[in-house]
C-alpha cells in the first residue's frame, strides 16, 4: 500500500486512541469497545496486513477461549512465548471474543485476585491487550524512521512475514494529494481553535492531550474528498471519553458537541 508520513501518524494517533479506550473501558462496555477496536484493526490495512503476514504455529482459539472460560479463574490465554506469538494469538483471541460476543464476566476471574468486575477488566486491559498495543506501536514507529522526514513523500509498504519494507513511491513526483475539503468555509477551522483554546490548565493533562491529538485527526480527515469513516470513529470515540471526564468544562463541552455534528455525517 502506499502511504505518506502524515497518513501514517494518524493511523497512529487513531489507533491508540481507541486501544486507549479498550485498555481502560468499563466492564459494562467492554463488548462494544472491544468490537470498535477490532473493526479499527480490521478496517486498517497496514496493521491488519502486518499481523496477517506473521507465520506461527496455529492454536485452537475456540478450545483456548472455552478452556479458560470454563476454568473459573484458573487459566489464561496463551498468548505465545515470542512477539509475534503475542500479536498473533492475542489479535486472534480478541476477534474471537468480540465474534461471539462473550463478556468480561466470563474469563475475567483469570486476570484479577479482585471479585470487582471492573477491576478484572482492568487486569485483562493491561495484561493482555496493553503488550498488544505496544507490539503494533512499535512496528508503526519503525515505519515511520524508515521513512526519514519527508512528509509529503509516497511510500510503498509492503508487508512479508512480519516484516515491513519500505520503499518510495516510483512515480512520486507526480502523486499528489487532492485534498479538497469536504467541511467548506472558515467553520471547521474556527471551531478547532475555539476548542484549543478552552483546553486550559484546569482541564487534566491526559484528557487535554487525548482531546487535543483527536480533533486533529478529525480535522485532518474533514478536510478529505473522501474522509476514512474508520479514522473519525476512533478520533470521535477518544474524544467522547475525554469529556465524560471534564463535564464541568460547560464551554468546552459545547464545542466539542458542534464539533460532533461536523463528524455525524462521516460515522453513521
Amino acid at each position: 500500500m502506499e502511504i505518506n508520513k502524515k497518513d501514517l501518524r494518524k493511523i497512529s494517533r487513531g489507533f491508540r486512541s481507541i486501544a486507549n479506550r479498550t485498555i481502560n473501558v468499563h466492564y459494562q462496555e467492554f463488548n462494544s469497545i472491544l468490537k470498535m477496536f477490532v473493526d479499527y484493526i480490521d478496517s486498517t490495512k497496514l496493521i491488519f496486513d502486518y499481523i496477517n503476514s506473521i507465520v506461527v504455529e496455529e492454536i485452537d482459539i475456540n478450545k483456548e477461549v472455552s478452556e479458560v472460560t470454563q476454568s473459573y479463574g484458573r487459566a489464561i490465554f496463551a498468548t505465545g512465548t515470542n512477539v509475534e506469538e503475542e500479536i498473533v494469538y492475542t489479535y486472534r483471541i480478541l476477534k474471537y471474543l468480540n465474534e461471539n460476543n462473550i463478556a468480561i464476566q466470563s474469563f475475567g476471574f483469570s486476570y484479577s485476585h479482585s471479585n470487582k468486575y471492573q477491576d478484572m477488566t482492568k487486569g485483562f486491559g493491561y495484561r493482555v491487550i496493553l503488550p498488544f498495543v505496544n507490539h503494533i506501536e512499535d512496528y508503526l514507529t519503525e515505519i515511520a524512521i524508515d521513512m526519514g522526514f519527508d512528509e509529503e513523500a509516497k511510500y510503498m509498504i509492503n508487508v512479508n512475514s512480519g516484516q515491513a519494507q519500505v520503499n518510495i513511491a516510483n512515480d512520486n513526483s507526480t502523486i499528489t494529494a487532492t485534498q479538497t475539503n469536504n467541511v467548506r468555509g472558515e467553520e471547521l477551522d474556527n471551531l478547532v481553535a475555539s476548542i484549543k483554546t478552552l483546553l486550559t490548565d484546569d482541564i487534566p493533562q491526559d484528557e487535554k492531550e487525548i482531546i487535543n491529538d483527536n480533533v486533529d485527526i478529525v480535522q485532518e480527515e474533514l478536510k478529505k474528498d473522501s474522509p476514512k469513516k474508520g479514522f473519525l470513529k476512533a478520533a470521535w470515540s477518544g474524544i467522547e471519553t475525554a469529556m465524560e471526564k471534564v463535564p464541568q468544562a460547560v464551554s468546552l463541552i459545547e464545542n466539542l458537541v458542534k464539533l460532533r455534528g461536523l463528524v455525524k455525517p462521516f460515522i453513521e
